[in-house]
């Protein structure tokens, strides 16, 4: 049976994927938010930060071998701070969503069960301890919200607490090409 911390990981490694695919150019998209995004969040606690720019992006993809289908949301590029909400199931709909508390002892992750990430740079990895995901539009092209959680960080040797804030306008990647 697979282990939760693998499933999790494998949930970790999905909103790369969205920073390195590219967005779908079917439509003339001449704003800069409509081509990345924008996105302002406040980091509070352990890490002291404000994190703010034009990459905030959504997609969702499915495992061929398993039918698995996951939905990543993130904030920011990697290698630098950057935050990401994914779970094993389709783009969430407008309305409040409840962001889980991550368990390492749990054998999977349950369906539709929002896991948050920030990623203080390439230093350490804070999981979530629970929050809120707050969507006031969602579809294909756009998701757009509010989002609070907080969250431990995953290295014993570099033990703390942040408390991650703040709003969002996300775009929809194709990665199906």
């Amino acid at each position: 049976m697979k282990s939760y911390a693998t499933s999790f990981l494998a949930l970790l490694v999905l909103p790369l994927v969205f920073v390195f695919t590219g967005c779908d150019s079917a439509e003339d998209k001449s704003d800069p938010e409509d081509q990345l995004g924008s996105y302002e969040l406040t980091v509070s606690g352990s890490v002291q930060r404000t994190l703010s720019g034009p990459v905030a992006q959504f997609g969702a993809a499915s495992d061929p071998s398993t039918g698995v289908s996951g939905f990543g949301l993130s904030f920011g590029n990697a290698g630098s701070d950057y935050v990401a909400i994914t779970r094993k199931g389709s783009r969430p709909g407008t309305g409040s969503h409840t962001i889980a508390t991550f368990d390492m002892t749990a054998e999977d992750l349950p369906d539709d069960q929002f896991i948050a990430t920030y990623y203080s740079g390439s230093t350490q990895v804070f999981v979530s301890n629970g929050g809120t995901l707050t969507l006031t539009r969602s579809d294909d092209d756009r998701i757009e919200g509010t989002i609070t959680f907080t969250a431990t960080s995953l290295l014993p040797t570099q033990p703390g607490n942040v408390t991650v804030t703040g709003e969002f306008v996300a775009v929809g990647l194709d990665i199906t090409r």
